[in-house]
């Protein structure tokens, strides 16, 4: 967590910076912060992918269902939410 909450805090930092000329006059320390907020987005996505991994290398195949559902269920959220 600590690279997300870092981009975030250095891209919120840096709003006096000049803008990039071609970037349609978006502050410098924007980008930075775009990523930290995509990685705290990504970082539960991540852990349920590595859970289900664990899951099944484990063979516990009732939380490994369960944690696929709610993988599918997530990407169900995304699909509807950018459409």
């Amino acid at each position: 967590m600590l690279p997300s909450a870092l981009g975030s805090g250095i891209g919120s930092a840096l709003p006096g910076l000049r803008t990039h000329p071609g970037l349609h006059s978006t502050p410098a320390g924007m980008h930075i912060v775009t990523v930290g907020i995509a990685l705290f987005i990504l970082l539960p996505i991540m852990r349920l992918i590595l859970m289900l991994g664990m899951f099944l290398h484990q063979r516990d195949y009732r939380f490994s269902a369960i944690t696929a559902l709610v993988l599918m269920i997530v990407a169900v959220g995304l699909v509807v939410g950018a459409a």
